[in-house]
């Protein structure tokens, strides 16, 4: 068995807090079946940031699940040393990074040892809808540098889709990765999104039918993110709305401090002014247990896209989160998940940027109430058998039981890892290099005054 150092993102699914995001899922997407693997697993768990209270120690161990997960704040994370450290400490035999930012945590520890880095979504793309929102461009550079050292360095690599694994194999040709020594050398993996076996709670799910009374109900669950088309949403649920009081929206997440804090004001901003306002009920981050069960009680979840890049090779875990509470799915089909859900029959669509289409298909649900439970238990069981946690990591779990490095990797060892150049002076040089160095360093006044000490001191023996 191997010795598995996992960098990923916290919290993970099993934990109860106030905000969830898709990023810790992946973590434990990974972790899991390594760990029913029999491997020893130490989960370095970046805090995603303003989820966990201020007060904790940058460093905190604790066992969770089979394995040990040190939580650390992304500073203590990317400081000199502390991956380095734990790798060491733990003896670990290969690295696995789930997610861009953690995988460059990891490749900028200088561990040496065989790499596996997710990519987990189009972390470029991601940049160009972070400036666009912002009007920024001078977000693109962060993005740009995180990117680059977690291609160069990575011996495998996993991607969110097929769609997103060719967009990949384009950046390692860049990067200059396809070259005579890596010729048949399969680089990238897709390991799409899992759906989480966390069970679900009924309490609050409960007191939301009580309190909405057999209202058609359209669930939004998690952050409102830069590629979320706010203004068709809102549109098309208006639209719906005017046309039958029964349509009612649940929204449970807002806004994901330090990366998109305008997106969910927008939104609100616009309920608020709405005539509707009453029939939108903005929840807000609610403890991911209730939230959950919120799933049970809706009649249907609603996913909306823009038309972007990061749309196009990303993918969608609402959608597979709900499919386990039996909630079939409104949506968009821009990504590589809601195209084959779509082709499977298993998800209803709507054209983006077209709130008139969004809410004529809102309308047309509600006359087929009756048929949504039995559309949710079929999405359900394709879900369960397609996007379980083993299935979709067989090619990671492969390479953990034998971790090897790339077959570019002594080439890139030598700029990866250059050695330390030696000091340019020691006791043993001779006075002549003393001399030189401290003239060309220190200039002439100084010099004089270690010459003339160095003199006292070998009269004073």
């Amino acid at each position: 068995m191997t010795r598995v150092l996992l960098v990923g993102h916290i919290p993970l699914p099993f934990e109860n807090l106030r905000k969830f995001y898709a990023p810790g899922a992946r973590t434990w997407q990974f972790a899991e079946p390594l760990i029913a693997d029999g491997h020893e697993v130490l989960i370095a768990g970046m805090r995603i940031p303003f989820v966990y209270d201020d007060g904790l120690p940058p460093v905190v161990e604790g066992k969770e699940r089979g394995c040990t997960v040190l939580s650390m704040t992304c500073e203590a994370a990317e400081s000199p040393g502390t991956l380095l450290e734990a790798a060491s400490d733990f003896d670990a035999e290969c690295m696995v990074g789930a997610g861009c930012y953690p995988s460059y945590a990891a490749a900028a520890s200088r561990c040496e040892l065989p790499f596996w880095a997710d990519v987990y979504g189009a972390f470029l793309a991601e940049a160009q809808l972070k400036a666009s929102v912002h009007d920024d461009d001078g977000f693109l550079e962060h993005y740009y540098r995180i990117n680059h050292l977690v291609v160069t360095r990575a011996d495998r690599f996993s991607t969110v889709g097929l769609r997103q694994k060719y967009e990949l194999i384009g950046e390692l040709a860049f990067a200059g990765r396809l070259t005579s020594s890596t010729t048949g050398y399969d680089f990238v993996s897709d390991i799409p999104s899992a759906y989480s076996d966390k069970p679900f709670t009924q309490a609050g799910g409960r007191e939301l039918e009580t309190r909405t009374g057999g209202d058609f109900l359209v669930l939004w669950s998690g952050g409102y993110n830069t590629w979320t088309d706010t203004h068709t949403l809102f549109e098309g649920l208006s639209y719906a709305m005017e046309r039958d009081p029964r349509v009612r929206f649940v929204s449970t997440g807002g806004s994901i401090d330090g990366h998109d804090e305008l997106s969910y004001p927008e939104f609100v901003s616009r309920v608020e002014g709405s005539p509707q306002r009453d029939r939108f009920m903005l929840e807000g981050w609610i403890d991911h247990e209730k939230a959950r069960s919120y799933y049970l009680a809706c009649d249907v979840g609603i996913n909306i896209d823009a038309v972007t890049y990061e749309v196009m090779l990303g993918s969608r875990t609402r959608i597979v989160d709900w499919a386990m509470a039996g909630l079939p799915a409104l949506s968009t089909n821009l990504c590589e998940l809601t195209d084959e859900l779509a082709r499977e029959g298993l998800l209803f669509t709507f054209p983006p940027g077209d709130p008139e289409a969004l809410g004529e298909a809102l309308l047309e649900l509600v006359q087929r109430r009756d048929e949504l439970k039995a559309a949710g238990e079929r999405l359900k069981e394709y879900v369960r058998e397609r996007f379980n946690n083993r299935a979709t990591t067989s090619e990671l779990r492969r390479w953990v039981s034998e971790p090897s490095h790339s077959p570019d990797w002594e080439e890139r060892k030598v700029l990866l890892f250059p050695p330390e150049p030696p000091p340019p002076i020691t006791p043993e040089s001779s006075a002549y290099e003393k001399m030189r160095f401290y003239l060309k360093n220190e200039g002439l006044s100084s010099t004089v005054k270690r010459a003339l000490a160095f003199g006292r001191k070998n009269r004073a023996r």
